[in-house]
């Protein structure tokens, strides 16, 4: 009887969003894939979130971390060469100090981050086992599918990538 109060409670009240729940939302508005409040899309949100309960999930940490370093890695070693060859001076640490090293090092993590999702959920698909529970977890939200994810994340992709390059070249072309 408690329990289901509380449970009465918790769903009266609006969430309140954490900063990466507002940021979320914001990038989710500007591309214009949702309409919602930020209390509402925190609300949906959490909810999809609770539904990840399997050990699963822990094979997507690996699988989008390694891609996202290697992006990055190589990113910012290609954008540390271009700084050596601009300004004609020889390398001495891996990323120049100042607003330029911290913009060449900031972009990649930026541009790679959403083609990094994409790769682990891809990744993670061609385990049958994962898949299979992934879809069992999903099925309470017919609007969350493998495609939507990825979709999703592709058009956060369309827009952070060039930009996040962009910030990465600027910085490389910073004295």
């Amino acid at each position: 009887m408690i329990h289901v109060m509380a449970e009465a409670n918790r769903g009266s009240r609006p969430a309140v969003p954490s900063p990466g729940t507002y940021f979320a939302w914001a990038v989710a508005r500007l591309l214009r894939a949702t309409t919602e409040t930020p209390s509402q899309f925190a609300e949906r949100a959490n909810a999809r979130a609770g539904r990840r309960r399997s050990l699963w999930n822990l094979l997507l940490l690996p699988a989008a971390i390694c891609p996202f370093a290697a992006l990055w890695y190589a990113t910012a070693r290609v954008l540390e060469t271009l700084y050596t060859l601009c300004h004609n001076t020889p390398s001495s640490t891996f990323l120049p100090d100042g607003v330029a090293g911290v913009l060449m090092a900031l972009g990649p993590l930026f541009a790679w981050f959403a083609p990094a999702m994409i790769i682990a959920n891809c990744l993670a698909w061609l385990v049958p086992a994962a898949r299979r529970t992934f879809e069992r977890e999903a099925t309470p939200f017919p609007d969350v599918t493998f495609r939507s994810a990825n979709t999703g994340f592709f058009k956060i992709a369309v827009f952070m990538t060039p930009v996040g390059l962009a910030l990465g070249i600027i910085g490389a072309l910073l004295p």
